[in-house]
Formats: structure tokens, sequence, C-alpha cells
């Protein structure tokens, strides 16, 4: 399990990093276009917008196998490691229950947007795939924390 959920991380965080390249691309040539021929490209606020909450959906599962999410360990690191575990499995469960909810409503307003047909204002792009990519992107960030939660569990039970 703990490959897949790497694997599924790393896959998500490599397209985020594409994401990030696409939007400086699409920013530094709007930049150059703008100056040197005084014209511009069409709709790239909207694209720029599409794309880094695309990009900050499908990174969050990577961060978080990283360690790289803003934590109470300051506190938490002068426990015993069975109450840091059990500290853990408090916080994991929490986040678990949030972002699933999160994650599930998210695809649901995805599938809405997609029946409805609802596009941006500029460029009429849909807005479903970037919903449904950030929807994605928490799913997997759901299954680390519940892997984590579940590192966590053995820790306090003595695995």
């Amino acid at each position: 399990m703990e490959k897949i959920i790497n694997g599924a991380s790393r896959l998500l965080n490599a397209v985020a990093g594409l994401g990030i390249v696409l939007i400086m691309v699409l920013v530094t040539l709007n930049i150059l276009l703008r100056t040197f021929l005084n014209r511009s490209i069409l709709g790239t606020y909207e694209y720029v917008g599409f794309f880094t909450g695309a990009v900050i959906g499908l990174s969050l599962a990577q961060c978080a196998l990283q360690s790289g999410h803003i934590s109470i360990g300051l506190l938490v690191d002068k426990f015993k490691p069975k109450t840091q575990a059990a500290v853990s499995i408090f916080t994991n469960a929490i986040a678990l229950v949030f972002l699933s909810l999160t994650s599930y409503h998210l695809f649901l307003y995805a599938k809405r947007l997609w029946l409805n047909g609802e596009v941006s204002l500029t460029t009429e792009i849909p807005f479903y795939p970037f919903v449904y990519l950030v929807a994605i992107g928490l799913a997997v960030f759901c299954l680390v924390i519940l892997w984590q939660l579940i590192k966590s569990w053995q820790r306090v039970i003595g695995k």
C-alpha cells in the first residue's frame, strides 16, 4: 500500500510541477508579447488561476509525505513517543474526516459543473477538469493521511 501511495503522490507532484512550468511559460510569454508586440494572451489571468488551483491540489499529498506541512511539533516533541503517536492519531483522524468530506464534495461539485456546462467568462474553458484535479489531489492526500494514521496506531499498540 505504501508503494502505491508514494507512487501516486509522486505522479501527482510531477503533474503539479508541469503545471508550474506551464504557468511560468504562459506569464513570461504574455509579458514578452505585451512588451514587444503590444498584444497579450487572452485569458492569461484565468489560465494562471486554474493551473494554480490544480498545482496546489495535486502537490498536497507529496508535501505530506515529506512532512512539509505545518505541525505542532514544538510542543509534541517533548512528549513520550507513544503520546506523540496518540496526538498524531487524533490530528490525522480529524484531518482525514475533513479532507475526505472535502474531496467527496469537490467530486460532486465537479460533476455538477460538468452537467451544467459552466465555463469561464473570458476563454470559455470548462471549470470541471480543474475541480476534478483538486478533488483527485485531495483524495490521494487522504490516502497519505490514512497511511500515517495506521503507522501511528501501530506505534501506540507497540507493533
